[in-house]
């Protein structure tokens, strides 16, 4: 049985650099696999997965950014450094970040081979805003308050992917 936890952020992961950022927040979930996924297989099945398929369709509505199949391949091989509202802003062999269009979030990813089988991270990074300034001074509180709903998220997120890696 797969199960995802809340782990501390490798030493080797790209998202350390966030951590020293002043008001920054970083989290990191964990799940292992016995299988041996590339990057890509992780960073595509999370995805393509149904609940982020959802989450495309929201995005696409709200702020006009759709997404493809298409975009995501090529996102995938390195052809392309955007897929729907994110950029990519880092990038080895074994890790991903992916920034919103607005530079508020990313999305960070990695995959680490263990004894067993493999490590799959998946992590949010959460840049400080000044809410006031943007004249959005009910945000702050409104996310605050649904971060514990953000971990649930992440967490089924990333059981989903581990999960498709699995039927392959």
């Amino acid at each position: 049985m797969l199960s995802v936890r809340k782990s501390e952020i490798p030493a080797t992961a790209l998202a350390q650099s966030y951590l020293e950022a002043t008001m920054t927040r970083v989290d990191c979930y964990k799940i292992s696999t016995p299988d041996q996924p590339s990057l890509e297989d992780f960073v595509g099945q999370f995805y393509r997965g149904r609940l982020f398929r959802f989450e495309r369709i929201m995005i696409k509505i709200v702020t006009g950014h759709a997404s493809s199949e298409a975009q995501l391949k090529a996102l995938l091989a390195g052809e392309s450094k955007t897929f729907s509202a994110w950029t990519e802003s880092a990038r080895t062999d074994s890790q991903l970040i992916m920034c919103d269009y607005q530079g508020r979030t990313c999305s960070w990813f990695m995959v680490e081979p263990n004894e067993t089988g493999t490590d799959l991270y998946f992590g949010t990074i959460l840049k400080p805003t000044n809410y006031f300034k943007r004249g959005e001074w009910l945000s702050k509180p409104i996310f605050t308050a649904f971060l514990p709903i953000h971990g649930l998220y992440s967490r089924l997120l990333l059981s989903q992917a581990a999960k498709g890696i699995k039927k392959r």
